[in-house]
């Protein structure tokens, strides 16, 4: 299964219109996405604004992969399951975000293994038939390298930061 997230502040319309016409065209099922306040209504996708955190959870447990904005707290959540993520970062320019630290977190991730970084909207589909290739590595060595105590403070800072609208 796919799971799509554009998180819990901001609506991405630009993410969820590439993944739904990407899924309409391959004809992809057992594709759902959390689509947040925009504007844009996929047809090709299951798709729900927003799920409680234990719905959240069970459907991130399930996931072969994500697809999501360039937040902090989708990165942590793959990399901690151990699942493949396609980030695209949200713009300043296209008054997507306040900033553009999205594009400056992709850039960190770029390199990262398992982390498919798209450039931009027309490069999600080559980023998910790459994901979908690769053979899946669980590789939980981020949360098993990390002691308990740094990734308790990052989830913390995330959680902090999301709350007072830091970071998305």
């Amino acid at each position: 299964m796919i799971f799509i997230t554009v998180g819990t502040q901001l609506p991405f319309d630009r993410l969820i219109k590439s993944v739904d016409q990407w899924t309409g065209y391959t004809r992809a099922r057992n594709v759902i996405a959390q689509i947040g306040e925009g504007s844009y209504l996929p047809n090709h996708m299951k798709s729900q604004r927003t799920f409680s955190p234990m719905e959240y959870q069970r459907i991130v447990a399930d996931a072969d992969l994500m697809v999501s904005h360039a937040g902090m707290g989708g990165i942590l959540t793959a990399l901690e399951l151990g699942i493949p993520i396609v980030v695209l970062a949200r713009r300043a320019d296209l008054e997507e975000h306040r900033n553009d630290h999205q594009l400056a977190t992709a850039r960190m991730f770029s390199d990262f293994p398992q982390i498919y970084v798209a450039a931009d909207e027309t490069d999600l589909p080559a980023k998910i038939a790459l994901a979908q290739r690769k053979p899946v590595e669980k590789f939980n060595d981020f949360a098993q390298s990390a002691s308990p105590e740094l990734l308790s403070a990052v989830r913390d800072f995330v959680k902090q930061s999301a709350a007072i609208g830091n970071y998305q």
